[in-house]
């Protein structure tokens, strides 16, 4: 021991303040021990923060070294229940004392956590309650991401946790894929037996069930594929059961659902095939590099802008120009089909390049946003990716989106199509102003 250490021991302020921390364990064994609901009194007159939560699990340490109990549920309502202008602090204080008790297997009233919504948030609470079988599986997935361990197990006990999954098994998913289509074919029965299941609705079951069977295929990687062309990632069919899992078990009456909402349930199997395998590889790779861009959003739009048949002219000019006379001046959203938009709607690769809407032109549009700027966007605020031309008098004459977003286009019909290459867009400063990060300029 130095010197400086003895004469620290013997200054007379260290010698009150180790007084002083004993004098405050001590009330704190009594508190934990025989007045549960006196530790708000104590955390009120001691201070806030971690340092009194800790002091009190300490005591609790102390107090179960020498044998006796500890009513942990009372300790956790009293916290809970105090009425301070610190709840967030008393919140906070609970949370740390319960996985206190969880860490060290003293048992908790699960219905007393599960009542309040702060400590849900605990991903080591909300399992806790689930362990209890007081949270229903998708509820605690809806919070928590389950572990990749035990995605099976879940899903095993609810298939709409599948909409969470990260790991794209495909037994997983097999499983996914039986159950969803016994519930199809239990909700045709229904309808048949109510006298509602006509034929158009009946084709549009069948063609639901028939594309479930079909993407094993896909999921077990057992897909003929031709030398030279582009085939989806196999993670786009693992995303259409997901969505489509999704969808039809949060759907009210799934069994007396119109044709029209049978068909949309279709659309991402419908995409899938009619491109899987269509295009060049070359051509494909390219529009999958900017669509796995995180920085970036993919974005097509279909116009007739562009005719069946092009001469660079046309197409310069229409690049040079941009994407113009803007059905909705506020936001792209409405003028641009994106792979994920502000509101968290997401597309497949498949979906986007059988994008058409209904025009005459055969050329789909390939635009490359910035991924912050198309999250910016709201309702109430005009986009930031668009432009406005305004006439001598200040007013809005037309709205436009501008040419450095354009990659360029191409055929949609055309399976040895290629990117007509945008010049504006590769050469424009503004691009990495606008942080736009692209992989085609390898060329």
């Amino acid at each position: 021991m130095s010197f400086r250490d003895i004469l620290n021991k013997l200054d007379p302020r260290n010698i009150i303040y180790y007084f002083q921390n004993k004098k405050d364990m001590k009330q704190i064994m009594l508190l934990c021990e025989k007045n549960p609901s006196g530790i708000s009194e104590f955390i009120g007159g001691f201070g806030y923060g971690l340092h009194s939560i800790e002091g009190i699990i300490e005591g609790i340490e102390q107090i179960r070294k020498a044998g006796k109990d500890v009513d942990i549920n009372e300790m956790i309502s009293t916290l809970l229940k105090s009425s301070n202008d610190s709840t967030i602090q008393y919140n906070h204080s609970a949370e740390k004392l319960t996985n206190y008790a969880l860490n060290n297997g003293l048992d908790v009233d699960a219905s007393l956590l599960k009542a309040n919504p702060n400590l849900m948030k605990d991903c080591n609470i909300a399992k806790y309650i689930y362990s209890k079988g007081e949270l229903e599986p998708y509820e605690f997935c809806q919070m928590h991401r389950p572990d990749f361990s035990n995605i099976d197990e879940i899903v095993k006990k609810d298939i709409r946790c599948i909409e969470f999954d990260l790991t794209n098994n495909p037994n997983t998913y097999e499983y996914v894929i039986d159950e969803l289509s016994k519930i199809i074919e239990q909700d045709m029965q229904r309808r048949y037996e109510k006298g509602k299941l006509d034929e158009f609705s009946k084709q549009r079951y069948s063609e639901l069930l028939g594309n479930l069977k079909k993407s094993r295929e896909i999921i077990n990687y057992k897909r003929e594929k031709k030398e030279g062309k582009y085939y989806f990632p196999e993670a786009e069919m693992f995303q259409n059961i997901r969505e489509i899992t999704k969808k039809y078990t949060t759907m009210k009456n799934p069994e007396l659902l119109p044709s029209e909402e049978l068909r949309a349930l279709n659309k991402p199997f419908e995409a899938f095939y009619a491109r899987d395998g269509f295009f060049d590889k070359d051509f494909g790779e390219k529009i999958e590099r900017i669509y796995y861009d995180d920085s970036t959003v993919l974005g097509v739009h279909n116009t007739d802008g562009l005719n069946y048949t092009y001469t660079d002219e046309n197409i310069k000019s229409f690049f040079n120009k941009g994407l113009c006379n803007l059905a909705n001046n506020t936001t792209i959203t409405g003028n641009v089909n994106l792979q994920e938009n502000f509101l968290g709607q997401k597309q497949t690769l498949a979906e986007l390049l059988y994008w058409k809407w209904d025009m005459e032109g055969r050329y789909n549009i390939i635009f490359q946003f910035p991924k912050n700027l198309v999250l910016a966007e709201n309702d109430n605020r005009t986009s930031p990716l668009i432009e406005s031309v305004l006439d001598s008098d200040g007013n809005v004459r037309s709205t436009y989106i501008p040419p450095k977003y354009i990659v360029g286009a191409y055929d949609r019909e055309n399976p040895h199509a290629t990117i007509i290459k945008n010049d504006i867009f590769y050469n424009s400063d503004k691009i990495t102003d606008d942080r736009v990060i692209t992989s085609l300029n390898e060329e």
